[in-house]
């Protein structure tokens, strides 16, 4: 049981640390994974959760942008100055 995750690392250098403490963007699938993970954001992160799931998100800290995101949405979100060393994490439970 208990939630499960996955670090993605998008980089133009070799990424030697494959482990994301602060990551830069959540995606989150399910109202457990979103409490427990999202408080690890970096601040000026993004934290997006599937809205058809998750009813009511728990408070957030400051500093970092939600976007609740409908399951079957065509079109998702865009961040107009991405990074190419941000790193990405999404959640889920098994």
């Amino acid at each position: 049981g208990g939630t499960s995750y996955a670090d993605v690392h998008i980089a133009a250098r070799e990424v030697l640390n494959p482990t994301a403490p602060e990551p830069d963007i959540l995606i989150a699938f399910n109202a457990p994974s979103l409490a427990k993970f999202a408080p690890t954001v970096a601040p000026g992160g993004t934290i997006l959760y599937d809205s058809s799931i998750v009813t009511e998100p728990p408070p957030m800290l400051p500093g970092r942008r939600v976007l609740p995101v409908c399951r079957g949405s065509r079109y998702i979100w865009a961040v107009p100055k991405f990074s190419p060393q941000a790193t990405w994490s999404m959640y889920s439970l098994p």
